[in-house]
């Protein structure tokens, strides 16, 4: 960062130094990339170690999204609808929209699938992916796609009593009447998931690149298989889900 000081000295800056600033990428050896910031004074201010402390101080009290502090990742994947464990997991970019991610995710994570057997029945979204193209690419599958429609959406609507939508088209009657409760079952899978904290603090990926995202994405779903398998072994079926439960066990 280029910056720099004037006769104020020690009362602190509230950035009106700064004329004009431009954000860069920076390789970084730990984090893989940082964001270097260029900065032009106004007339009146030199450069100094101190101006550049009060800027990025300045930066920092601005506003917690002032501060850069994203990854440049985001997890997906399956997940089963009894324990919410899971299924089929990938990291992706984070710049990619919702339907982009849920048709790579649909395609890879059913290619992952080797025996038919394990093909799931229906799979739920929320409505980030609505669109008539992921209901239809799911369907290709010969999967239903219960994924929340939003209001206003165009189509045969259907409208729970707790207020969800869904397009009813692409859903078997047979389904309808029970929208409600099977969309609760994505409510339950997710509290359990919020509940495993390990997991979501490795979610918050290094920005070192997509195998190094995908490496954190790994550690947390492999330890949360291998609980929940030792929870089985030892008979303590209400630890499947507790993401502390035997980091310390001896056997």
């Amino acid at each position: 960062m280029s910056s720099g000081s004037n006769s104020e000295s020690g009362k602190g800056r509230t950035g009106k130094e700064v004329l004009e600033s431009a954000m860069v990428p920076s390789p970084d050896i730990i984090r893989g990339e940082i964001v270097k910031v260029f900065v032009v004074l106004k007339k009146g201010y030199e450069p100094s170690e101190e101006l550049v402390k009060d800027i990025q101080q300045y930066v920092k009290k601005t506003g917690r999204y002032s501060v850069l502090t994203g990854t440049g990742y985001t997890d997906t994947g399956f997940v089963d609808h009894l324990w919410g464990l899971p299924v089929y997991w990938d990291a992706v970019g984070a710049n990619k929209n919702d339907n982009t991610i849920f048709k790579e995710t649909v395609i890879d994570g059913i290619k992952s699938i080797k025996s038919p057997a394990k093909k799931p029945i229906l799979i739920m979204s929320d409505a980030g992916p609505d669109s008539h193209d992921s209901n239809k690419l799911v369907l290709e599958y010969e999967i239903i796609p219960v994924i929340a429609a939003r209001e206003n959406s165009v189509g045969e609507i259907i409208k729970t009593d707790e207020g969800d939508c869904f397009r009813g088209e692409y859903i078997p009657r047979e389904y309808h009447r029970i929208l409600g409760r099977l969309y609760d079952l994505r409510t339950i899978i997710e509290r359990k998931n919020s509940n495993e904290v390990v997991g979501y603090n490795r979610s918050e990926m290094p920005n070192r690149g997509i195998d190094w995202a995908r490496c954190f994405v790994s550690v947390s779903n492999i330890t949360a298989l291998l609980t929940a398998l030792t929870a089985c072994k030892v008979g303590r079926y209400d630890l499947i889900r507790a993401p502390g439960a035997f980091r310390r066990l001896s056997v």
